[in-house]
């Protein structure tokens, strides 16, 4: 039975069985945005490096799947109760600036505030505005030194609107499909039509 991952796509948390799936993610992103997630250049083998050690250390990780891939991730650090979770994110070219980023830290606010955890940080480079912008979406406050930019989000003053992050996910759900709908008015919609096996030629029997 198809699940709604496969069918519309959903967030859920990656676990140690996933590190194929995440670090094929981190392989799909561009040049600028490997920069922007890891603050330079990286190279594959790095980045598969960094998936199985990142999966398998503990790092909590949710993640938009849809069809059986990972189209983007949030990341949350933790190393203690008392301290800021340190929280990175990214998302595949084609789906930036369409809502999936917000959906994606509206998750990660959601799972520090069942923790208990009193502050989420985010780090990046000065000039990555998008990211700046999102971190403000969700109250953050920024220090700037030597060329990166520090968020700080202060969890217990923000609000806590029932279903939140499911309220985002449904944003992007809407977005993504009225994006398909336009690059493919009639394939969104149709179901694929299978082709016919070519009928085999009758054999006739030797008398």
């Amino acid at each position: 039975m198809m699940s709604r991952y496969d069918r519309d796509g959903g967030i859920r948390r990656l676990w140690p069985a996933d590190i194929a799936l995440f670090r094929d993610h981190l392989l799909r992103l561009d040049a600028a945005g490997r920069h922007d997630r890891f603050h330079g250049g990286i190279n594959d083998a790095s980045l598969a490096l960094y998936a199985a050690r990142a999966l398998s250390g503990g790092t909590i990780i949710f993640a938009w799947v849809e069809s059986g891939r990972v189209l983007g991730v949030s990341e949350m650090h933790i190393a203690s109760a008392n301290e800021a979770a340190e929280c990175a994110f990214s998302v595949e070219p084609n789906l930036r600036r369409k809502g999936l980023g917000t959906a994606l830290f509206a998750r990660v606010i959601e799972e520090a505030r069942d923790r208990h955890i009193k502050q989420v940080r985010v780090s990046c480079m000065a000039a990555n505005m998008p990211m700046r912008a999102l971190s403000r979406k969700f109250g953050a406050k920024f220090t700037f030194e030597g060329g990166e930019a520090v968020g700080t989000i202060d969890v217990t003053q923000m609000a806590s609107p029932p279903l939140a992050t499911e309220m985002f996910e449904d944003a992007f759900r809407m977005t993504a499909r009225m994006a398909r709908f336009a690059a493919d008015p009639f394939g969104i919609w149709l179901p694929k039509r299978r082709r016919r096996k070519p009928a085999e030629p009758e054999r006739v029997k030797a008398l």
